[in-house]
Formats: structure tokens, C-alpha cells, sequence
């Protein structure tokens, strides 16, 4: 899960876990955030327990590089940032274009 913002996306940070009809769930934190969660356990005597979730640089770096795709596309954008498997949809081939073009280019400059 991935979470839409202003200007981008970003990981969940935590993962709440809940027993639901006797079955340990547990899922990410997305948009209700984790107050909401602490507010819902209160109200309902519920007990609810946190952990945190970690990202790699490599995992950040990904999707800070699909800030401007959409949100019709969230499915294939974390899965490109969890795995760098790059999807073969529209906004994805324009930003496997524009790498080679940057890549041709420091190319010429002899920068790499």
C-alpha cells in the first residue's frame, strides 16, 4: 500500500494489528493514519498493537521518482518502488525514455 499526497506519494509508517473474529489481522496504516486507529481501539475497548514499517533508499528513491504519476496508476507504482520492475504503462515508458535520454547524454559528456 502507498498512500496519495499533494505532491507525490509515500510509504505507510506503521502497520496496526487487531483481532477480528478471532483472526489476527494485520495491515498498513494508510490515509486514516494512526490516530484514528488509537482513537478506534479507545472507543471500542479493542486492543491494537503498532510496529513500524522501513523502506529502503533505493525503495524511497523509487517512488519519489513517481511523484507525478497518478492515481490510477498505484498499483504499478509500488510495485516499481518495492521492486524495480518498471511496468509497461505510459507513465512508465516516459520515464524509461527520459533516463535514456539522460543517460545518452552524460554518455557524451564522458561523465560516465
Amino acid at each position: 500500500m502507498i498512500i496519495k499526497i499533494n505532491d507525490g506519494w509515500k510509504f505507510p509508517e506503521h502497520t496496526v494489528i487487531y483481532t477480528d473474529n478471532e483472526e489476527t489481522v494485520e495491515k498498513p496504516i494508510g490515509e486514516e493514519g494512526k490516530a484514528w486507529w488509537e482513537a478506534f481501539a479507545k472507543q471500542w475497548n479493542i486492543p491494537v498493537e503498532f510496529t513500524d514499517l522501513h523502506y529502503t533508499e533505493d525503495e524511497i528513491t523509487r517512488l519519489t521518482k513517481c511523484a507525478h504519476i497518478g492515481e490510477r496508476y498505484a498499483e504499478e507504482v509500488e510495485r516499481y518502488a518495492l521492486t524495480g520492475e518498471s511496468p509497461d504503462s505510459e507513465p512508465f515508458r516516459m520515464m524509461r525514455l527520459e533516463q535514456a535520454v539522460a543517460d545518452l547524454a552524460m554518455l557524451q559528456l564522458g561523465v560516465v
